[in-house]
């Protein structure tokens, strides 16, 4: 193991018995041999992928080739995946430019849809596209359907809403779009490790657009957390619980 990130992991150990992983992947609508690829490592680590689907795309294919893999779960990954966000401003489909009630009636749509199509897979999680959300509507998603939110980053306090976050994220989105410099991941996950957040640690990854840097370092992080007797990955379906809710 790289000698730093088992230092890390020794760190946290040292802190718990136990760290806490989750693995979330965005952006499917079907499947692909990509796919394929990425599930293949979950197997080889025996790490349990939720797909983050976009639930207007959402292809029967994709709900078909994820019932072959043990543990794996469909979230809700807004409705269409389109910016809406005003000229100027970070990109956003549920941002707060557009009305709330507009806003929950496409994420109500969301859901539904995603459970008409992924069935018995779907876990009714909201993951926003480019990981924003109004504040109003996120304290509203318990009453629209949802189980709970994901986003990237430190937990904001959305009351009523439970909240399970990514963390650590191998693109370098901005500069060459293939592989974060291995030094910069690191210090993502000595940041998340430090806090006093509680909850699981978050690997966000995008399949569709990995190339062969970004897969090799996804193979690195997790044979480490792997191969860390510390380290554990709860099944999906346990980490949204009450402990978490803000």
């Amino acid at each position: 193991m790289i000698p730093r990130l088992r230092a890390i992991l020794d760190r946290a150990a040292d802190r718990g018995a136990e760290i806490p992983f989750w693995w979330r992947d965005d952006d499917a609508v079907t499947a692909t041999p990509a796919l394929d690829r990425l599930l293949a490592l979950g197997r080889q680590f025996g790490v349990p992928i939720a797909i983050a689907a976009i639930p207007n795309g959402l292809q029967p294919t994709l709900p078909a080739r994820l019932r072959e893999e043990p543990g794996a779960r469909i979230l809700v990954h807004g409705l269409s995946h389109r910016n809406h966000a005003a000229p100027g401003r970070k990109s956003a489909e549920f941002g707060a430019d557009r009305p709330e009630d507009v806003l929950r009636e496409e994420a109500s749509a969301g859901v539904a849809m995603a459970r008409a199509k992924a069935g018995e897979l779907l876990l009714p999680v909201f993951v926003p596209p480019w990981n924003r959300i109004a504040p109003g509507l996120a304290e509203r998603l318990p009453a629209l359907g949802y189980r709970g939110l994901s986003t990237y980053g430190p937990r904001r306090a959305f009351r009523g809403v439970t909240i399970v976050n990514t963390h650590l994220d191998p693109v370098d989105w901005r500069g060459s779009r293939s592989a974060l410099p291995l030094e910069r991941l690191l210090d993502s996950l000595e940041t998340a490790l430090a806090s006093a957040e509680p909850g699981p640690i978050g690997l966000l990854t995008h399949h569709l657009m990995f190339d062969e840097p970004l897969w090799a370092a996804t193979q690195v992080l997790l044979e480490a957390l792997a191969d860390h007797p510390a380290v554990r990955f709860p099944p999906l379906d346990k980490l949204w619980a009450d402990e978490l809710r803000d």
